[in-house]
C-alpha cells in the first residue's frame, strides 16, 4: 500500500482502532495493541499502544502475524515470543470493499505478570505444605515455563518432534543453562512423554555437538 492508501485504510477504520485503543488504555500496561498493514510484505506495524510489552515500533515487521491463517476473520487466544517475551494473542482482519484483507489489530497480553501473581496467589493460600515443598513447585513451573517458551522459539510442536528436533530443543536448553536444573530432565519426561532412558540419550547427542 502507498502512503495515501494507508491513510484511507486508516481512516476508513479509524472507529474499530479507536476501540482497540481504548482497550489498550484499559488494560495498561499489560496489553499490547497493534495495527498491521496487511497489504504490504511481512505485514509491517501502522500503529502500537503499550508499545513496551514487546519493544516494537512503527514500521516493524511482523511476518509471524496469522500466518497460520492469512484467510481468517479473527484467531483467537494464540501465543507468540516477540523479542523473548510470551504473548498471548487474539487478531482481527479489517478487510477493504473488494473484500480483501486490509488491515489487521492483534491484542497481545503480557502472560508474565499473570504467572507471577499465580504463585503469590499459591502462596498466600497455602495452608499445609512445607516451604522446602512450595519452593519445588515454584522451580517446576519456572522450568515449565521455560520449556514452553523454547518450544515456541523453535517452532516446535510436543505432538511430532522428530529426533533432531529433540536434539535442537535439548542444545537450546543447555545453551540457556536450564537443562541440567535440578527436576528438568523428571518435568521433560512427563512433558514430552518420553522415557527418561531416551532423555538422556538425547541430551548426550545434543551435547556432543557443542
Amino acid at each position: 500500500m502507498f502512503e495515501k492508501e494507508v491513510e484511507e485504510s486508516l481512516l476508513r477504520h479509524r472507529n474499530s482502532i479507536d476501540v482497540a485503543r481504548i482497550v489498550a488504555e484499559m488494560f495498561e500496561p499489560y496489553v499490547e495493541v497493534v495495527v498491521h498493514n496487511l497489504k504490504a510484505d511481512h505485514y509491517p506495524i501502522l500503529e502500537i499502544y503499550n508499545a513496551h510489552v514487546s519493544g516494537r515500533s512503527v514500521g516493524d515487521f511482523t511476518p509471524l502475524f496469522l500466518s497460520m491463517n492469512h484467510c481468517n476473520e479473527r484467531v483467537v487466544s494464540y501465543n507468540i515470543v516477540v523479542n523473548d517475551v510470551v504473548l498471548k494473542s487474539s487478531s482481527i482482519v479489517l478487510k477493504d470493499s473488494s473484500g480483501s484483507p486490509e488491515l489487521g489489530i492483534s491484542f497481545n497480553f503480557d502472560v508474565k505478570p499473570m504467572e507471577f501473581f499465580q504463585q503469590y496467589l499459591n502462596t498466600f493460600i497455602q495452608t499445609s505444605q512445607s516451604a522446602d515443598t512450595h519452593s519445588s513447585q515454584e522451580c517446576a513451573i519456572d522450568l515449565r515455563n521455560e520449556l514452553h517458551k523454547h518450544l515456541m522459539r523453535l517452532n516446535l510442536s510436543l505432538k511430532s518432534l522428530t529426533k533432531m528436533e529433540y536434539v535442537r530443543l535439548f542444545k537450546s536448553l543447555h545453551e540457556a543453562g536450564i537443562l541440567n536444573a535440578h527436576g528438568m530432565m523428571t518435568i521433560l519426561s512427563k512433558e514430552l512423554k518420553i522415557t527418561r532412558k531416551t532423555l538422556y540419550k538425547y541430551r548426550y547427542e545434543a551435547l556432543s555437538e557443542n
